[in-house]
């Protein structure tokens, strides 16, 4: 497996529990893990003015970083199934790894784990079911504009803002291997997993979903919180179904 850590592609690393302990849980069910270290953008203010910092580090250079590693281990497991996976930014980086790579059967993932991941440019509208599940500054109606500041932070200008090629939420997404797509409770954020959702079922693209109850985003960089043993439970769970070992 190839696990990339989130971080709203500004921040985290590979000592970090998203990254180091989830991957520590999957490799003990005896899958061998690689996790990336993929550059990073400038953090953003959320607050305040937004200003882009300069950077030679945005898009498609965490992509790049992504498929790299993807392809690398690909050649170093020559004839097993490899599944990518990600979380929040992280979801989003792996699943445009897997447009790039999946016209190529000895280098395309058997797989997509993605939890709580962004896949839009935009924040899609938050549905009535989800609205009564937020709760504190979740719940104040500022998330969309965070998360626009976050994916324009990441890709630096008007043009790739709109392009579906970066963001997965969009693009044709024919072609994909079987998904799994794991979601917080209480997050903001699962509106864009719902709409990927809706976009990958529209291309009979295999997927299992699921919430995990009473979660917040973010809910993996705690390994004691609620939720975390469930989550770990539903992806090894679903691993065991899709890894061809």
């Amino acid at each position: 497996m190839v696990w990339v850590h989130g971080g709203g592609f500004g921040s985290g690393d590979l000592d970090m529990p998203e990254s180091h302990v989830v991957a520590t849980a999957i490799a003990a069910t005896g899958r061998p893990v690689t996790t990336v270290e993929y550059r990073l953008v400038p953090a953003f203010a959320l607050i305040g003015r937004f200003r882009l910092k300069p950077s030679t580090n945005r898009y498609p250079v965490p992509v790049d970083d992504v498929t790299d590693a993807v392809l690398d281990t690909v050649g170093r497991h020559h004839g097993r199934a490899v599944i990518l996976g990600g979380a929040s930014a992280g979801a989003c980086l792996a699943a445009s790894a897997t447009m790039r790579v999946r016209q190529d059967m000895t280098a395309a993932p058997a797989g997509l784990l993605l939890v709580y991941g962004l896949f839009h440019a935009q924040l899609p509208a938050i549905s009535p079911n989800l609205r009564p599940r937020l709760r504190g500054i979740a719940r104040l109606g500022i998330a969309p504009e965070i998360f626009r500041r976050m994916t324009m932070n990441y890709v630096g200008t008007d043009e790739l803002f709109a392009d579906p090629a970066v963001f997965p939420g969009t693009a044709d997404v024919r072609g994909f291997p079987p998904t799994l797509l794991v979601d917080a409770d209480r997050d903001p954020l699962r509106a864009s997993s719902e709409a990927f959702a809706d976009h990958l079922r529209a291309v009979n693209v295999p997927l299992s979903t699921s919430v995990i109850p009473e979660t917040r985003h973010g809910f993996l960089n705690k390994p004691g919180s609620r939720g975390y043993p469930e989550a770990i439970a539903t992806m090894t769970d679903w691993l065991s179904r899709h890894d061809q070992r």
